[in-house]
């Protein structure tokens, strides 16, 4: 082990959209950080993800098991990270040049004519319709079957993780990539920095933003490690030439069109630990729920498939803020949400 370790100001464990955001504003501030990421950064959740920012969509899914005020917040904390997306994208534009194709009514930039997404309820009955009218959200029946929620819309998640990537790095934060932590150094109660399989590195304060394996780091405490499990979830890829001009979200699967002509479709809901793998029944029933929803797609191409393991919660609610050691702070178990609350938590932390 190397005793001439280096020090830095913040030293964040996970290089995905939530570690790379978090990484980005500390940079801007002034500090210096370093990011470590067992992988690619941003190769595992937020690569798989399909980018939607929907948190009017969560409002009618009521996905968090928790008190009506809790929900409010929550909710209020979605919301706020998607109306910040227009500024994220544009900062991450003007440091970057890279476009994430942000699709949003809200934004100055892009195509806002197919911002937006088609909730499809069970029925004109369907009582996630009243939580929708209950929180003021616009919402309009497009025909009998589909309510159009205008105000939500997506991103395409792999460039916002490049654009990230690229940013932090003109902003002199570190990465490090293909590195195992072993445990985090903890002192008299007090996170000091980590180590990896190859060094020590000290740090004023620590950043736990690992998603689903934050929780496997020695030394991370107990409060952490019982709220955490991995979700995965599998999608496809299909040629959709433009058969879908609106992000689709129903009960079995959601539809999101790409500039490209790409077409995703996801995503499984599957809790078998660690295990990321695509199966012959998962892809079946992506397709089956997909062409229901739009029967042109039948003849779409598949193009590929892939899934990830999405950093869940008792509750569904993130951990973010402090913890019981002292300067050890966490921003993980974001669900399916990374993407939606990347902005937010980063100037939350």
């Amino acid at each position: 082990m190397n005793n001439n370790s280096a020090h830095f100001d913040v030293a964040v464990i996970g290089g995905g959209v939530i570690g790379l955001s978090c990484a980005w504003q500390l940079a801007a501030r002034g500090a210096r950080v370093v990011v470590f990421d067992r992988l690619q950064a941003g190769r595992e959740a937020s690569y798989a993800a399909g980018g939607m920012l929907a948190p009017a969509c969560e409002a009618a899914a009521h996905p968090w098991n928790c008190s009506a005020q809790a929900r409010e917040e929550m909710l209020s904390f979605c919301f706020h990270s998607r109306d910040s997306y227009p500024d994220f994208a544009a900062r991450l534009g003007e440091e970057t040049g890279i476009d994430i194709e942000l699709s949003l009514r809200a934004a100055a930039t892009g195509d806002w004519r197919e911002a937006g997404i088609l909730f499809v309820p069970k029925n004109e009955k369907d009582p996630r319709l009243d939580a929708l009218l209950e929180h003021g959200l616009a919402a309009a029946w497009r025909d009998k079957t589909a309510v159009f929620l205008p105000d939500d819309g997506q991103v395409e998640s792999r460039k916002v993780v490049d654009a990230l990537r690229a940013a932090v790095k003109a902003r002199g934060v570190e990465i490090r990539e293909n590195c195992q932590i072993r445990r985090l150094r903890i002192e008299n109660g007090r996170a000091v920095g980590i180590d990896d399989d190859k060094d020590t590195v000290r740090a004023e304060r620590v950043l736990l933003c690992a998603g689903a394996w934050s929780g496997k780091i020695a030394g991370v405490p107990q409060e952490i490690t019982e709220s955490l499990r991995p979700v995965a979830g599998q999608m496809i890829q299909v040629r959709g030439e433009r058969r879908v001009r609106h992000v689709i979200y129903s009960d079995a699967c959601y539809l999101v069109p790409r500039r490209d002509g790409r077409l995703l479709i996801g995503a499984t809901v599957e809790e078998n630990g660690f295990q990321k793998r695509v199966t012959a029944g998962g892809v079946a029933k992506l397709l089956t729920a997909a062409c229901e929803l739009v029967p042109d797609l039948s003849d779409a191409p598949l193009e590929s498939h892939w899934a990830g393991l999405r950093p869940t919660t008792g509750d569904g609610l993130p951990l973010l803020g402090t913890t019981s050691v002292q300067n050890l702070y966490v921003a993980t178990g974001h669900g399916r949400n990374g993407v939606l609350l990347a902005p937010a938590t980063a100037r939350a932390l």
